[in-house]
Protein backbone atom coordinates (compact mmCIF):
# COMPACT_ATOMS: atom_id res chain seq x y z
CA UNK A 1 0.00 0.00 0.00
CA UNK A 2 1.67 3.20 -1.19
CA UNK A 3 -0.72 5.77 0.32
CA UNK A 4 1.22 8.88 1.34
CA UNK A 5 -1.64 10.96 2.68
CA UNK A 6 -5.13 12.17 2.01
CA UNK A 7 -7.56 15.05 2.11
CA UNK A 8 -11.09 15.32 3.45
CA UNK A 9 -13.59 15.66 0.61
CA UNK A 10 -16.78 15.66 2.72
CA UNK A 11 -17.58 15.83 6.44
CA UNK A 12 -20.98 15.65 8.13
CA UNK A 13 -21.33 15.94 11.93
CA UNK A 14 -24.46 15.50 14.03
CA UNK A 15 -24.23 16.69 17.62
CA UNK A 16 -26.60 14.62 19.76
CA UNK A 17 -25.75 15.56 23.37
CA UNK A 18 -23.72 18.20 25.22
CA UNK A 19 -20.15 17.24 26.16
CA UNK A 20 -20.01 19.74 29.06
CA UNK A 21 -16.20 19.88 29.50
CA UNK A 22 -15.97 16.10 29.80
CA UNK A 23 -13.15 13.84 28.66
CA UNK A 24 -13.98 12.64 25.15
CA UNK A 25 -13.15 9.46 23.24
CA UNK A 26 -13.54 9.08 19.46
CA UNK A 27 -13.87 5.72 17.72
CA UNK A 28 -13.46 5.59 13.93
CA UNK A 29 -14.52 2.72 11.69
CA UNK A 30 -13.68 2.39 8.00
CA UNK A 31 -17.00 1.77 6.25
CA UNK A 32 -15.57 1.36 2.75
CA UNK A 33 -12.15 1.74 1.20
CA UNK A 34 -11.42 1.91 -2.50
CA UNK A 35 -8.18 2.60 -4.32
CA UNK A 36 -8.58 6.39 -4.19
CA UNK A 37 -11.34 7.06 -1.65
CA UNK A 38 -12.20 6.03 1.88
CA UNK A 39 -15.42 6.43 3.89
CA UNK A 40 -15.18 6.55 7.68
CA UNK A 41 -17.80 6.68 10.44
CA UNK A 42 -16.79 8.36 13.71
CA UNK A 43 -18.59 8.21 17.06
CA UNK A 44 -17.57 10.58 19.87
CA UNK A 45 -18.28 9.49 23.45
CA UNK A 46 -18.21 11.56 26.65
CA UNK A 47 -16.98 9.95 29.85
CA UNK A 48 -19.10 12.21 32.10
CA UNK A 49 -21.77 12.43 33.44
CA UNK A 50 -22.26 8.81 32.30
CA UNK A 51 -19.47 6.80 30.67
CA UNK A 52 -20.15 5.96 27.05
CA UNK A 53 -22.64 8.76 26.34
CA UNK A 54 -22.70 9.45 22.59
CA UNK A 55 -22.24 13.18 21.99
CA UNK A 56 -21.60 13.24 18.22
CA UNK A 57 -21.70 11.07 15.10
CA UNK A 58 -19.82 11.89 11.90
CA UNK A 59 -19.34 10.58 8.39
CA UNK A 60 -16.16 11.52 6.56
CA UNK A 61 -15.07 10.87 2.99
CA UNK A 62 -11.42 11.28 2.03
CA UNK A 63 -9.38 11.17 -1.17
CA UNK A 64 -6.15 9.18 -0.85
CA UNK A 65 -2.83 10.31 -2.34
CA UNK A 66 -0.21 7.87 -3.42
Amino acid sequence: DKVRGGATSALSIQYVAPAEAAALRAVATVVRRGQRQIATEITVYAEQPEAGTVVAKALMNSVLFG
